[in-house]
């Protein structure tokens, strides 16, 4: 799976599958598990029926899962306004 805007993170997963992909306080994702995570959650955006042409806001605090959330908008291709509530 490519996309044009997250290109990095396939390559990441397929050269470097175990190094550490993100870092989030004590909790560490390798670049596989990320890629995984991205996928799993772009399948799951389009599955809900949103992909070019819808919008999605996200209230969330900077985290982990934040990055994987937007990273997975653009690869099922919906325009993502991330809002932190702090």
């Amino acid at each position: 799976m490519t996309n044009s805007a997250t290109p990095s993170v396939w390559e990441r997963a397929k050269s470097d599958p175990d190094g550490i992909g993100l870092a989030d306080g004590d909790r560490r994702l390798t670049w596989l598990e990320v890629a995984h995570e991205v996928a799993r959650a772009s399948n799951t955006l389009r599955g809900l029926g949103l992909g070019p042409q819808a919008r999605l806001a996200v209230l969330a605090e900077n985290s982990a899962d934040t990055v994987m959330v937007y990273a997975a908008a653009l690869v099922a291709g919906v325009g993502t306004a991330l809002v932190n509530p702090r």
